[in-house]
C-alpha cells in the first residue's frame, strides 16, 4: 500500500490526435479509493461543433449523429471538466491521466479556446505510462493502456471509453505502485517533479533515436509534462476548421490550394496571348481572356504530393471522403483538345514568361486534332497538348503488428512489391468498412473496433499502376491471430526492421508507413 490516498482519474475521447485542433467528444472523471474501487465518477458526451471523423468514431464509437442527438454544448461541458479538475488539484487528489501531455494539453487548449480560465495549477499528477517507461525501461513491445493494463492484471473490458480508460489508468498506477515501492512511493510532489525530469529524458532519448538511426537531424521531441505550453495562445481560434472560400473567377487573383498550402494564382498574367489553332494552323487567331469561359469547373482530380505529408482533412470535411472519387475519364477531352484548358497548369510568372503553354481551342469543323506528341507549329508560340493529372487511388492499410512486435506485409500475385494488407474504398463505402472487407478476403481477419487505432491520411505514389496517386487511410491494429493469404494475395511476410533486406517496397510503405510504424514502437505506443 502506498501513500497516495484516494486518487482522481481522468480520460478523453475526441476528434483527433492533433492538440491544436481536435475537439472534446466524451470525458470521464472518477474517484478511486486505495483498493481500485470507484467512490465517486462524472461523465460528458459534448456535441463538439464539428464533424466527428468516422476514424475517430471507429475509435470510441461516437458518430457526429448521436454527439449531436444526445450530447451537450461543447463549452459548458468544457467548462464542468475543468472546474471538476481545479477542485481536485485544491483538495491534493493526485489525478491519474495515462500520457498526459495529450489529455491535459488538449483540454487546455480547448478552454482557451472558449475563452475560460484553463488549469494554473496541475499538480499533482501521475501519468502510467511515464511510470511504466522508467521502472520497466527495456520491455520490448507495445505500451498502450490496453497492454500496460494486461500486463499488470487490470480488466479493461471497453478500451476507448472515457470511463472504462481512466478507471483502467487509476488501477495501473496502483498496480505499479504496489509493484515497485522503492522508486514510487514517495511524496506525491517529489514524485511529481520526478515525472517532469523522467518525462524530458525519454522524450531526448526518442528524438536521439529519431535523428541517429532515421537520420532526421532536425527532429525535435515536446518534453513538456504534463502540459504543453501553447507557442501562439492567441491563435488557438485560427486552427479550428472554417469554410473553404468559393473558387475565385479571376484570372489574376492569388488563391489558397487548401490541398497543398500553396498560394498560387488562379490564372496568372501572359506576356502572350492565347492562340486558337484555326483550320490553317499557320493563320495564328488572337484571342483575349473574354473567349475563355470563366465559369468552367477546375479538375477535381488530385496532384501527387511530395514530400509525404500526414494530411488533416480539410476544412468542413470528415477523415472519410464524402467527395467523389477522383477516377476520372478522359477519353472525352482526349478527343477534343479543347476540354483539356481546364486542366493545364499555367503556373508561369511574370517574370518567367516564357516558354509559354497553351492549349488548342478548336474551331467548329475544325480538322481532326493532331497526335498526343504532336506540336502544332505557326507564326506564334508552339501550342503543345497539356499533361494530364494523375488519378488518384483511395485506399484503407493497417499496421498489423502481433505480439512480437513485427508488423505483416503482403504480396499481390502478380507483384514482385511488398506492403501493408488493405484495399481499395468503394464509392459510397467508408475507409472502416473497407479495411474490414479487405482484412476479412485478404488474409482472414475480421476486424475488431474496438482494438483498431486510426492514424491518419497519407499519399504517395502508387507501387503497380502508372501515372495514380495512392491516398491511404492507415489504422493500427495487434493480433494474435493465425492469418493466411487469400484472393489475391500470394504471400505474407511477418519483418522486424523498417529496411528488409532484399524486400521489394511499395513507396507508401518505404517512405511512410514503415517509418511510422518504428515510431510507434519506440515510443510504446
Amino acid at each position: 500500500m502506498n501513500n497516495w490516498g484516494q486518487l482522481g482519474v481522468f480520460d478523453l475521447e475526441t476528434t483527433g490526435v492533433d492538440v491544436d485542433t481536435a475537439r472534446i467528444v466524451s470525458a470521464c472523471v472518477a474517484i478511486l479509493n486505495p483498493d481500485g474501487s470507484v467512490a465517486a465518477r462524472w461523465d460528458w458526451l459534448a456535441d463538439p461543433g464539428i464533424e466527428i471523423p468516422a476514424g475517430a468514431s471507429a475509435v470510441h464509437g461516437i458518430t457526429t449523429e448521436r454527439a449531436q442527438a444526445m450530447g451537450r454544448d461543447a463549452k459548458g461541458v468544457i467548462g464542468e471538466i475543468a472546474q471538476s479538475l481545479k477542485v481536485l488539484f485544491a483538495l491534493g487528489v493526485p489525478l491519474v491521466v495515462y500520457n498526459a501531455p495529450y489529455d491535459l494539453t488538449l483540454l487546455d487548449r480547448e478552454c482557451r479556446r472558449y475563452g475560460i480560465d484553463p488549469l494554473t495549477t496541475a499538480a499533482p499528477v501521475i501519468d502510467p505510462l511515464v511510470l511504466d517507461k522508467v521502472v520497466d525501461k527495456y520491455r520490448k513491445g507495445k505500451r498502450t493502456l490496453e497492454v500496460t493494463a494486461a500486463l499488470y492484471g487490470v480488466e479493461l473490458d471497453d478500451a476507448h471509453d472515457a470511463g472504462a480508460d481512466a478507471i483502467a489508468a487509476g488501477r495501473v498506477a496502483l498496480a505499479l505502485g504496489a509493484a515497485y515501492p522503492q522508486q514510487l512511493d514517495v511524496p506525491l510532489a517529489d514524485l511529481h517533479q520526478g515525472q517532469i525530469a523522467w518525462y524530458a529524458e525519454q522524450a531526448a532519448s526518442f528524438a536521439d533515436y529519431i535523428r541517429r538511426v532515421k537520420g532526421d537531424q532536425d527532429f525535435v521531441a515536446d518534453t513538456e509534462w504534463p502540459i504543453r505550453a501553447a507557442d501562439h495562445p492567441t491563435s488557438i481560434l485560427d486552427t479550428q476548421p472554417i469554410p473553404a472560400p468559393s473558387p475565385r473567377p479571376s484570372y489574376r487573383v492569388p488563391h489558397l490550394d487548401f490541398d497543398t498550402g500553396v498560394l498560387v494564382f488562379d490564372r496568372p498574367a501572359l506576356e502572350a496571348p492565347p492562340v486558337r489553332a484555326t483550320e490553317s494552323v499557320s493563320e495564328i487567331e488572337e484571342v483575349t481572356f473574354d473567349d475563355l469561359d470563366p465559369t468552367a469547373t477546375e479538375s477535381t482530380g488530385e496532384p501527387a504530393y511530395e514530400p509525404l505529408v500526414l494530411v488533416e482533412p480539410l476544412p468542413g470535411e470528415s477523415a472519410e471522403f464524402d467527395d467523389a472519387e477522383a477516377l476520372q475519364d478522359y477519353s472525352e477531352a482526349a478527343a477534343q483538345p479543347e476540354l483539356l484548358w481546364r486542366d493545364l497548369d499555367l503556373d508561369t510568372t511574370e517574370q518567367d514568361p516564357a516558354p509559354v503553354e497553351l492549349t488548342i481551342e478548336a474551331e467548329p469543323e475544325a480538322a481532326k486534332p493532331a497526335p498526343a506528341a504532336d506540336i502544332i507549329a505557326g507564326d506564334g508560340p508552339s501550342v503543345e497538348r497539356p499533361t494530364l493529372r494523375p488519378t488518384v487511388l483511395r485506399v484503407a492499410a493497417a499496421i498489423i503488428t502481433d505480439a512480437d512486435g513485427r508488423t505483416l506485409l503482403v504480396r499481390k500475385r502478380g507483384s514482385s512489391t511488398f506492403m501493408q494488407a488493405g484495399g481499395k474504398i468503394e464509392r459510397g463505402e467508408s475507409a472502416v468498412d473497407a479495411l474490414s472487407r479487405e482484412l476479412l478476403e485478404e488474409v482472414g481477419l475480421e476486424l475488431d473496433l474496438g482494438a483498431t487505432e486510426y492514424l491518419g491520411s497519407f499519399r504517395a505514389d502508387a507501387a503497380n499502376e502508372p501515372d495514380t496517386v495512392i491516398r491511404a487511410e492507415v489504422f493500427a491494429l495487434t493480433t494474435t491471430a493465425d492469418l493466411v493469404a487469400s484472393d489475391e494475395i500470394e504471400e505474407l511476410l511477418w519483418i522486424d526492421t523498417d529496411e528488409p533486406v532484399g524486400v521489394q517496397l511499395a513507396p507508401l510503405t518505404r517512405d511512410t508507413i514503415l517509418p511510422l510504424w518504428v515510431t510507434r514502437r519506440a515510443s510504446g505506443v
